[in-house]
């Protein structure tokens, strides 16, 4: 398998509708390959040289979203061993997940590839989610919902 660069990505959470916010992504086609093509995934990306996880973070959501005035907090830093490339083969890489509160989702827009999902805060309601949820959006969600975003997730792994 495969190591790539890390990555940073965050749970969005609107705090006026308590709605997760995540990625759509489309289908694969065309000149540009994403990965996680026709799946739902969290927000961010690779983190360049000489950026850190937290400027990565804010940088990726600058882009994807305008987002401005975030403040990510830390969750989770570690190897998922399930990622998966553009060209859609498993890879390992290494993941530095935030939260992001978020005040309203109210007139958000992506501003690349991809759509807007909006995911019900309700456990049950993350298996319904169209396009589904990648694996690691599921578990970081599951355990959001689970055990909160108050500190960092220090014994929990998604592999």
């Amino acid at each position: 398998m495969a190591e790539v660069p890390a990555s940073a990505v965050a749970i969005l959470k609107s705090l006026d509708t308590g709605m997760f916010l995540v990625e759509g992504r489309p289908p694969r086609g065309g000149e540009r390959q994403l990965a996680y093509a026709g799946s739902s995934q969290l927000f961010g990306g690779g983190i360049e040289p000489r950026e850190t996880a937290l400027q990565a973070i804010g940088r990726e959501l600058r882009e994807e979203l305008g987002l401005w005035s975030v403040r990510p907090k830390f969750l989770w830093k570690g190897t998922y061993n399930h990622s998966q490339n553009k060209a859609g083969e498993t890879v390992a890489r290494p993941v530095h997940l935030f939260y992001v509160p978020i005040p309203t989702a109210v007139g958000l827009e992506m501003l690349v590839d991809g759509n807007i999902v909006y995911v019900s805060p309700q456990q049950e309601a993350l298996a319904t989610v169209q396009p589904p949820l990648t694996r690691f959006a599921l578990w970081a969600l599951t355990t959001a919902l689970t055990i909160g975003v108050n500190k960092p997730w220090h014994s929990v792994s998604p592999n």
